[in-house]
């Protein structure tokens, strides 16, 4: 509990994926990949309750052994490309109790911190906002991003301001890293977008910012999973 609010954390992990077959349950280091989110969870000052979101009976199994709730499937429904993550959350805190917050953990931010977990947790509380973030700085500016048209030409995302051509001139720009979504009970239950004008960013540092979307991005984190030890 933080505040005498109750907290639930909730570890979305659908057996498909595009990108990287049967990511959530590969294994990174000396475990496979859902159950970092679990660790850190269950590390967290403030989580009462963890429970992980699948349509995988062997997704289910693998975080139960690994001190995980699985009180249910997730419904075939919600388990396409196309389901949204909001979606998921909606459905599941609507066959539970209700409790204050809900935190998102998605199993493919494996270097994630319960330290990292409890700053974005606190910020939404003591800013007495509905929803914080976790962010981080992005390695290029988008001053220096472009759209291309059909013959090559280039077009800038976001005009260069005069006399700030350096990086270093140029303000601090970040993005969502995918690792922390904190939102108050009443808004899941109203179906507000994790992100809007009321939400609170809480700054993550790059190294623990990998999205795991690619056989890439698998081995960069463990690569730096690796390190770490």
């Amino acid at each position: 509990m933080i505040n005498n609010k109750s907290v639930l954390a909730i570890i979305p992990a659908r057996g498909g994926s595009k990108g990287l077959a049967r990511k959530n349950i590969l294994p990174l280091g000396n475990m496979p990949l859902i159950a970092h989110s679990i660790k850190q969870a269950r590390a967290s000052e403030y989580i009462d309750r963890v429970i992980c979101s699948t349509d995988d009976q062997e997704i289910a199994t693998i975080a139960k052994a690994h001190d995980c709730e699985v009180p249910f499937l997730r419904p075939p429904a919600l388990a396409g490309d196309r389901t949204t993550v909001s979606e998921v959350i909606y459905e599941l805190c609507s066959r539970i109790d209700p409790v204050d917050y809900i935190v998102v953990l998605p199993p493919t931010s494996p270097l994630r911190l319960a330290i990292d977990i409890d700053e974005t947790l606190r910020k939404c509380v003591e800013t007495r906002s509905r929803t914080a973030v976790s962010v981080c700085e992005v390695a290029k500016k988008p001053q220096w991003m472009y759209l291309l048209g059909e013959t090559g030409s280039m077009t800038p995302v976001l005009p260069t301001p005069k006399n700030k051509s350096r990086r270093q001139d140029l303000p601090d720009c970040y993005v969502l890293n995918g690792a922390v979504y904190v939102q108050s009970w009443a808004s899941v239950m109203a179906k507000e977008p994790d992100v809007n004008a009321d939400t609170i960013a809480c700054i993550m540092p790059r190294e623990r910012s990998i999205d795991i979307d690619s056989q890439m991005d698998f081995d960069i984190a463990a690569f730096l999973s690796a390190r770490a030890r």
